[in-house]
């Protein structure tokens, strides 16, 4: 659950299936993936649970992005020019990283090695996984 412009969303991991029956009047079906659909009437945005984490994080920050555009932009169809994508996603973009490392927050290996000082360990090491805030 995440709040864009002061109303709730929620993000939901769902099968490439429910995916494509959101999307048939849409798209035809030419054998492709489709990795997320932003919702904006149901405040909902779904994500293929079969795509990788770092996909996962990739998809929600495009889904993201049409849900920012259709929460404090507009909600009709409309040709952006460079610029105004680029303004788009400098006035965006910490609002969408936050929700994004709540929802798929990074981790990092941590690895620490044997460290001796005068003859003496005073280190050892250590491996682990870790959220980077």
């Amino acid at each position: 659950m995440f709040e864009m412009n002061g109303i709730k969303w929620q993000v939901v991991e769902v099968e490439q299936e429910k995916l494509w029956n959101e999307q048939r009047e849409s798209f035809k079906d030419d054998g492709n993936h489709i990795l997320g659909k932003c919702m904006p009437f149901e405040k909902k945005i779904l994500i293929s649970q079969e795509l990788c984490y770092e996909q996962k994080r990739k998809t929600l920050i495009h889904e993201l992005t049409h849900c920012y555009i259709a929460s404090y932009i507009t909600f009709n169809e409309k040709e952006y020019t460079e610029d105004d994508f680029c303004d788009i996603n400098a006035n965006s973009f910490d609002i969408i990283q936050k929700i994004v490392d709540k929802i798929y927050p990074m981790t990092v290996e941590i690895v620490t090695t044997n460290i001796i000082l005068d003859g003496k360990k005073i280190a050892e090491t250590i491996k682990g996984q870790g959220n980077v805030k």
